[in-house]
């Protein structure tokens, strides 16, 4: 923190005034911010109730649960945000800060690397099932797998008071004839990085092995609409894919909500040069896959989207015209989905 601040206010005021200030639009809970300051909650507890009673926060209230955040209305705002961003290194660090954007409907953030991008999609995520939690019993969501959650993931599992023993989740996607204990099965990915991490309420698997693939198909769709997902994270395949909806299967208005599909070459090149599988032969064929009018029923959508390898498709997502020539492309359309960058995936983006 720099010394010029630390002169006006204590240490802690400082800090906390840095960290809300700065980023205005975001709401913290006391746990949050203290980890992030690397203080004690109790020390940042008094300090935001002290910056309420001055004007230059607000509060707010969400079941048992209190957020605070920047008061952008406070007279005072303006000044102290201009004395911090001249005084604490922020023109220097504003080369690789966020950058956020919007396209369409989509809105987009840029972050420095994976790991970053992977941080703030886990502390929206974070965020919103905190909210959910507190005003109902039961929230669903549907998990995605594969590279680019992976950091995102690490860090969900991560923080704090979300309340997982009201979680009910489901996934994507799975192949098909593919053994659950196979390195690219995205059953033991989820396991492995998700549900034998923390305590979900339920889990509901989609069974690739079992010789039905009907039946499958059938009773994870009636499981899904039953639960009503509110929280969707996604990925973009190199294809432009969603979820595993090819370019050749992709149908915006597609009457199921679960179905199999056959995966075309890109995709399966792209698993085999993440390493999930040693030759792009081994890669099946088919996979069963939640279809994308299923995903848009979902109100909320996250999308984590890292690395140089998807820099070209994301491109085309946000610039070609909406099809299923690319069906990321009808991102563009949801009414509140945000994507997350790192400067590689943003490469091609002017």
């Amino acid at each position: 923190m720099n010394g010029t601040l630390e002169t006006l206010f204590p240490t802690i005021r400082a800090s906390v005034l840095s960290a809300t200030l700065l980023q205005p639009e975001r709401w913290w809970i006391v746990t949050e911010l203290a980890r992030h300051l690397g203080t004690t909650p109790s020390r940042v507890q008094r300090e935001l109730e002290s910056l309420v009673s001055l004007g230059l926060l607000l509060r707010r209230q969400d079941g048992r649960r209190t957020y605070f955040k920047a008061n952008a209305d406070s007279p005072l705002f303006p000044d102290l945000r201009g004395l911090i961003e001249k005084t604490s290194g922020f023109e220097t660090a504003q080369n690789s800060a966020t950058n956020r954007f919007q396209i369409d409907r989509l809105k987009v953030e840029v972050h420095p690397d994976k790991e970053s991008a992977g941080r703030a999609a886990a502390q929206e995520t974070a965020e919103y099932l905190r909210r959910m939690g507190s005003a109902q019993d039961a929230v669903a969501v549907i998990f995605a797998t594969g590279a680019s959650q992976l950091d995102m993931l690490r860090a969900l599992v991560a923080a704090p008071d979300i309340p997982w023993n009201k979680i009910v989740g489901f996934h994507l996607d799975e192949y098909v004839d593919l053994d659950e204990n196979h390195a690219a099965s995205f059953r033991r990915y989820l396991r492995e990085n998700l549900t034998s991490r923390i305590r979900m309420r339920e889990f509901f698997a989609i069974d690739g092995s079992s010789p039905d693939h009907d039946a499958v198909c059938r009773e994870y769709a009636e499981r899904m609409r039953a639960a009503g997902p509110q929280l969707c994270l996604l990925g973009i395949g190199e294809n432009g894919h969603l979820a595993f909806n090819e370019p050749a299967e992709a149908d915006f208005h597609d009457p199921a909500d679960v179905k199999m599909v056959t995966l075309d070459a890109t995709c399966r090149q792209q698993q085999t040069a993440e390493g999930w599988f040693g030759s792009i032969e081994e890669v099946p064929a088919r996979a069963i896959t939640v279809t994308i009018p299923a995903l848009f029923r979902v109100p909320r959508l996250i999308l984590t989207i890292p690395g140089k390898r998807k820099a070209h498709i994301v491109r085309r997502a946000f610039t070609e015209p909406i099809s299923t020539h690319c069906p990321a492309t009808v991102l563009r359309t949801h009414p509140d989905a945000t994507v997350y960058l790192d400067l590689d995936s943003a490469a091609e983006l002017d």
